[in-house]
């Protein structure tokens, strides 16, 4: 019997965030995706689990992969930090 090593779900976006991060582009399907966590389904702890996943190697999907079409394509991308600009004249007192 030959025994197959299945990686972790975070494994694998770990290996993606660090595609992205080379300029590499990373399209899956939210059924795919759904698959790396041993699920079938976008329950609410799925849900979480996968955001937390996606949280922690800062990326995210569009289209969302919750709102997405279950087979359509979705294509992984890294969370920016956002600075926040002060509004024109804003005189900071």
């Amino acid at each position: 019997m030959k025994i197959v090593e299945v990686p972790l779900p975070e494994d694998r976006l770990c290996e993606i965030a660090e595609r992205i991060r080379r300029g590499e582009t990373y399209e899956s399907r939210p059924s795919g995706n759904l698959s790396w966590f041993d699920a079938s389904r976008r329950g609410i702890w799925v849900v979480n689990r996968i955001r937390k996943a996606l949280d922690s190697v800062r990326l995210e999907t569009d289209p969302d992969f919750e709102s997405a079409y279950i087979d359509s394509k979705i294509t992984f991308k890294s969370i920016n930090t956002v600075t926040v600009q002060p509004r024109r004249g804003w005189s900071g007192i």
